[in-house]
């Protein structure tokens, strides 16, 4: 990736991306749907023009950072816009069918893709702690990496399958991330309806994720490994102790529904008969049994 490159999108995120590759002497060519977005952008060197065509033209690189996969298919499919020759690498939340479907359109138009999920805000663009996963070919990762890291330190090349972004943005971001803050939400409501304070919980957070992060290592090892054996504590042990914290949460008026679709799943894995298994059993059907 050379240092001129045209960024779709001028909203939070996009705005975000720009400033960057501004401030790393790009010269960046902005373009949005919504005139007066690109303002503070233009103000900082920013080239904002108007039709997407003229803003495909200033530049072989294309980011993406439109509200969502529909926004720019239906942008780049009028009559007089040519993608022949562009790399656009998207980083917009989707799902992986929509990233084959738009990499199956621009490969059919003579362009070239790569998607992008970005794990963060717009204020970790640039950070060395930020990352962002991309798919597609390796080569096209090989071409614009050096650029692309600007913006997220610890981002990385997933594979070539082009939905792979999405599918770790959902599992990590969607199923992982932004459910534990929602676990957390829940337990603070409940806690105050029980009449226990924020604070409390506050000061046991970096106990609880600490605890936390070395579960979820262990679990990563018997994945890897298919040994659910556990001198710890059984699955049986965890569906009897969350029957336990799901009771508590209701009877203080709390309907406990993250606690109660957990409860649910190890439920299934104990009636799957993993019980005497580790917690990492609850969905995967061992390769094997305990394993000492």
């Amino acid at each position: 990736m050379g240092k001129n490159i045209t960024i779709l999108g001028a909203g939070l995120m996009g705005a975000a991306f720009a400033k960057l590759y501004l401030e790393q002497g790009y010269q960046v060519t902005v373009w949005n749907r919504t005139a007066g977005k690109c303002d503070l952008l233009t103000e900082k060197g920013a080239n904002e023009v108007r039709s997407l065509s003229e803003a495909l033209a200033q530049s072989s690189t294309v980011l993406v950072l439109l509200l969502d996969y529909t926004s720019l298919k239906s942008a780049i499919t009028t009559s007089d816009i040519s993608i022949a020759g562009k790399d656009f690498i998207n980083l917009m939340t989707g799902t992986p069918a929509e990233a084959r479907a738009m990499s199956e359109y621009i490969a059919l138009n003579k362009g070239n893709y790569l998607d992008g999920s970005i794990e963060g805000y717009p204020g970790d663009i640039g950070k060395s702690e930020t990352l962002v996963f991309y798919s597609g070919t390796e080569a096209l990762w090989d071409k614009h990496q050096d650029t692309l890291m600007k913006a997220g330190g610890k981002s990385r090349w997933v594979g070539e399958p082009i939905g792979a972004a999405n599918i770790l943005d959902a599992a990590m971001a969607g199923g992982f991330g932004v459910t534990c803050v929602g676990a957390f939400l829940e337990s603070v409501e409940f806690a105050r309806k029980a009449g226990v304070g924020v604070e409390e919980l506050g000061a046991s957070v970096d106990y609880f994720l600490a605890s936390v992060k070395n579960e979820i290592e262990s679990i990563v090892s018997s994945l890897i490994t298919k040994n659910f054996y556990t001198e710890q504590a059984t699955l049986s042990v965890y569906v009897s102790a969350l029957k336990a914290w799901q009771k508590t949460m209701q009877e203080a008026g709390h309907s406990a529904g993250l606690v109660s679709a957990n409860l649910l799943a190890m439920e299934r894995g104990v009636a799957n008969g993993h019980g005497s298994l580790g917690v990492a059993a609850t969905y995967s059907p061992p390769a094997q049994n305990a394993t000492t």
